[in-house]
């Protein structure tokens, strides 16, 4: 029977994962039309591809952004695969190569046969032993049970008992944050340890529990709670003496045993609510409980109704005394009150990118739940005056909705769309947000 070929992913969105290489042309890239969709921006949307041969496959670069790699030498063009290459996509992804013998014996190697050109012997393992190492690897009872215990302790020494040194032995040097709540945290352990201080700071009696957490390959999605008393000011909202209570979601990838990234998001709106720094909604004096039908079609609608420009739809889905938050440091960033307050932002918004700024909802990308709703837009767009300087990011939503109509609701913008959003909409690389 015929070797058979695989990619082992090393490094990216789901690591551990294994492609079965069977096509004679695969290409590789961000865009769904691709053999193999690898849903990560540092890809282009046609970075590679790879070609069968009657030996293997080649592979060769699509004229990429940020380049194709084996072995760390960047490609000029086609490039005969052999067994265990690293295939790097940009710095962010990597996969590795995998060349199968698949004869009778399944405990049998393969061994170049004699007269072929070759410095070495070239012993390939048999299906049989690429199974058991990867069985080995990626044991997830053992591997699961490893990462529990692991932010178990993490939340317990730092965020609990404040001991702020478990950082320089659990987190990496290059750590990087993107995104958190629009928390700006500072690269490496003294950056994580410093925002932690923040909230010990404004809430000494705080505590943090992990209430669930999903591990596969490096990384671990975590759901969290934190509960306190804000005694002190907590990123500009003073001393309010109430208790709080906010429940965030962390994506941590560890390597080597150490968090080297991490992706967060937390309901910033629901705790500054809780701490008087914003108004919840009321009615009679009383708050009430919202209770509405929404469905995914109702939020586009509501999108399309504030593209139009027209009041009166605008007014069918865009509450009076509505609040947004826009994420970022950047001039537009900030809190917006009313619905004249987001309308006028939204002016601003059209004026600073000589009106080429759209949002167009993703499709299948829009979860309802109860009275609130998450979608995914791809926001696009050029400055005004500078039509070399463009946007072209994803950015999430979260919406609360009462009666048919947005109350509330707040932007998160993830990796390195954070940078480009506030470089893209400020007059300088980093500035404060104003405040309300």
């Amino acid at each position: 029977m015929a070797d058979t070929f695989q990619l082992i992913m090393k490094k990216g969105p789901t690591p551990g994962r294994v492609i079965e290489l069977t096509q004679s042309e695969i290409t590789v890239g961000r865009e769904a039309n691709n053999t193999l969709q690898i849903e990560d921006r540092v890809l282009s949307r046609a970075h590679a591809r790879f070609d069968r041969t009657a030996t293997g496959y080649t592979i060769q670069d699509l004229g990429s952004t940020n380049g194709t790699f084996v072995n760390g030498d960047l490609l000029s063009g086609p490039h005969a695969l052999k067994n265990t290459d690293v295939i790097s996509f940009g710095d962010a992804v990597e996969v590795e190569f995998r060349r199968i013998a698949d004869k009778a014996d399944a405990n049998a190697t393969f061994v170049i046969p004699a007269g072929k050109k070759s410095d070495a012997t070239e012993v390939l393992p048999t299906r049989a032993a690429l199974q058991a190492e990867l069985a080995k690897a990626t044991d997830p009872v053992a591997h699961a049970e490893f990462h529990r215990e692991y932010f178990s302790r993490w939340f317990e020494e730092l965020w609990n008992k404040k001991n702020y040194a478990i950082t320089r032995e659990m987190v990496a040097a290059e750590f990087t944050a993107h995104g958190a709540g629009g928390q700006d945290i500072k690269q490496g352990p003294d950056g994580v340890a410093g925002m932690v201080k923040i909230w010990h700071d404004a809430f000494p009696d705080g505590h943090m529990t992990m209430d669930d957490i999903i591990t596969e390959g490096e990384m671990s999605t975590i759901r969290m709670t934190f509960r306190g008393t804000q005694t002190g000011e907590f990123y500009g909202v003073p001393a309010s003496g109430k208790q709080v209570e906010v429940t965030s979601i962390g994506i941590d990838r560890v390597v080597n045993g150490k968090i080297c990234e991490g992706w967060g998001e937390l309901n910033m709106l629901g705790m500054m609510m809780q701490m008087g720094a914003i108004p919840a909604p009321t009615q009679g004096g009383q708050e009430f409980d919202i209770e509405t039908n929404i469905t995914p079609e109702h939020v586009g609608e509501a999108y399309a109704a504030l593209a139009s420009g027209d009041m009166n739809q605008i007014s069918r889905y865009w509450a009076e005394d509505m609040v947004w938050q826009v994420p970022g440091h950047n001039e537009l960033s900030g809190w917006y009150y009313s619905r004249d307050e987001f309308l006028a932002f939204m002016g601003k918004v059209g004026e600073a990118s000589e009106h080429s700024f759209r949002m167009d909802m993703i499709a299948g990308k829009v979860l309802v739940t109860g009275d609130y709703s998450v979608d995914l837009t791809r926001n696009r767009g050029h400055r005004k005056g500078e039509a070399e300087k463009t946007l072209d990011i994803e950015v999430a939503h979260v919406l609360r909705w009462k009666d048919g109509k947005v109350v509330a609701g707040k932007g998160a913008i993830f990796g390195d769309g954070t940078d480009q959003y506030d470089q893209f909409w400020s007059r300088s690389p980093v500035v404060t947000p104003p405040t309300h």
